[in-house]
């Protein structure tokens, strides 16, 4: 059952949240849970949400941060216990000044300017306390006018800088570690007149890209280079955007589109299909996909499917199905983000994404799950 909280209750957890032990340094091969996952992986919206061993947050750029305890105690809530604080200065632990955070060993990342208006990375502990600068990023120094979508997961920093004051190579994408002092990148992908970046992706040792070609999204090459080897293979030559992606070892599963559930050997290159066909999701507005650790999820606002009515289908990696779960009184649900044993999903059409409910993944085994929504 769910409870409302005051603010002395935020402020024991947030008090907690301060005296769990975190890493001082980074150790790339450990990832942050006993089970050897690193759940920011499966994040759906980049920048939006984090998973941390003892918390789930929540952050759009312009409010403060939210949070909810691992064990789904409580709604979420600002991530501040100050009384009177209106959530807007640095000195509130909810504030951030960035266009996303990220979570990564139960530290927090982000972008941000100095007062300079120099942009660095910066780092935070869980709670928002300790903020400081790893470094600053020397390659937008001297820009006048630019973009930085950026990722942060498995120890790196992707960064795509977009340049709107050159003439030539004006979207590279950049590889930063994260640690300390100042970095050189590696320059994973570098715009010419025919391959223009469109999306990009961090998945442990592998970035993944996709380009396309003569201004078309509809041709577009999805790449993959290795961090550890700093080598780059073409994977796929008829790549789509609203394909979900997942990384298993050597093995990256991916979804075509609505129709097929797929998976890619990345030595090899062998392309597989799994039978059978998904469950037709409507246009192409109107459905989203999206993978966590163990399930695939097929979202649709559209009755067309054999259930006529709008809702969540999810299936196994491999294309088994597993439930439909409609949506409760018209309301559309989106995947957000997972933890060891739940799911949570927000309802994008109220404008406000975070999350509200959640699903028991051991119940999607079962084949009886349900959204239980948070109270408050």
């Amino acid at each position: 059952m769910y409870l409302h909280t005051c603010k002395k209750c935020i402020s024991l957890f947030l008090a907690f949240l301060l005296s769990v032990p975190l890493m001082a340094c980074h150790d790339d091969t450990k990832d942050q849970d006993s089970a050897g996952i690193d759940y920011n992986q499966y994040v759906n919206g980049n920048g939006f949400y984090a998973y941390t061993d003892t918390a789930w947050l929540y952050y759009d750029s312009g409010l403060p941060v939210q949070f909810i305890d691992a064990g789904l105690s409580h709604p979420f809530e600002i991530m501040c216990a100050k009384p009177d604080c209106h959530h807007n200065t640095v000195d509130c632990s909810a504030y951030v000044n960035t266009p996303g955070i990220y979570a990564w060993n139960n530290h927090l990342y982000y972008l941000a300017d100095d007062n300079d208006g120099n942009i660095g990375l910066y780092e935070m502990e869980i709670g928002g306390e300790n903020r400081r600068q790893l470094y600053a990023i020397d390659e937008m120094s001297e820009l006048q006018s630019y973009a930085f979508p950026y990722r942060i997961q498995a120890g790196y920093l992707l960064l795509d800088l977009v340049r709107y004051d050159v003439s030539t190579s004006a979207d590279t994408l950049y590889l930063y570690p994260l640690q300390d002092g100042k970095n050189t990148p590696v320059t994973v992908f570098e715009e010419t007149d025919d391959q223009k970046l469109v999306d990009f992706y961090l998945r442990d040792d592998w970035v993944f890209y996709s380009v396309m070609a003569d201004d078309s999204a509809d041709r577009q090459t999805l790449y993959g280079y290795r961090i550890s080897t700093k080598e780059t293979k073409l994977l796929h030559d008829n790549w789509q955007s609203k394909n979900a992606i997942s990384l298993k070892e050597n093995t990256l599963y991916f979804s075509k589109e609505a129709e097929k559930l797929c998976k890619l050997d990345l030595h090899s290159g062998e392309i597989t299909e799994f039978e059978p066909q998904l469950e037709q999701a409507g246009e192409y507005l109107n459905y989203a996909v999206a993978y966590d650790d163990q399930y695939f999820y097929l979202m649709t606002a559209e009755s067309v499917n054999s259930y006529g009515k709008p809702g969540l289908f999810i299936y196994t990696y491999e294309g088994e199905f597993k439930q439909f779960i409609p949506y409760v009184d018209g309301q559309l649900l989106a995947y957000c983000m997972t933890g060891p044993d739940v799911s949570l999903f927000c309802a994008p059409q109220t404008g406000d994404y975070a999350p509200v409910c959640y699903l028991d993944k051991a119940d999607i085994e079962k084949g009886n799950a349900e959204f239980h929504f948070f109270e408050g």
